[in-house]
This record gives C-alpha cells, sequence and structure tokens, in this order.
C-alpha cells in the first residue's frame, strides 16, 4: 500500500463521494496483498 497513492486517493473520493471511503476501504491494498 502506498501511503502518498492511499491520501491521494481519499482526498479525491471524499471530495467527490463524501462518505464514500469507510464502505469502499482500501482496493489497492487487498490487490498489493
Amino acid at each position: 500500500c502506498s501511503i502518498a497513492a492511499a491520501d491521494e486517493w481519499i482526498h479525491t473520493v471524499m471530495g467527490h463521494h463524501r462518505g464514500f471511503l469507510p464502505a469502499m476501504g482500501r482496493p489497492w491494498c487487498a490487490h498489493a496483498s
């Protein structure tokens, strides 16, 4: 998981879909694992 990428993705998602992040989780972490 890339912290920088995660932070950027979080800001993007939260900016367009407020409250969407908690339900979505961190898909890139799952794929990386």
